[in-house]
């Protein structure tokens, strides 16, 4: 029999689906971090990664990275 509350049949997540949750949540804290410092960064971020089943960084268009001093993330489309 499966648990009821309210009359209403309780659904609880499995450990994948709480897993795909707390990484979404890390990303998107992450994102909100960076963008304090990088705007830029950030906006770049939110609209390239997916978080659903799987996770993919998928940019518009090809970006090169670079780490420049400081371990500062540069991009460049070129």
């Amino acid at each position: 029999m499966r648990p009821r509350y309210h009359g209403r049949n309780i659904h609880f997540a499995g450990r994948a689906e709480k897993d795909r949750k707390s990484v979404a949540k890390a990303i998107k804290v992450a994102i909100g971090k960076i963008a304090k410092k990088n705007p830029a960064l950030a906006a770049h971020l939110r609209e390239a990664i997916q978080t659903s089943v799987f996770c993919s960084y998928a940019p518009a268009m090809a970006v090169n990275w670079e780490v420049a001093n400081r371990g500062c993330l540069v991009a460049s489309n070129e």
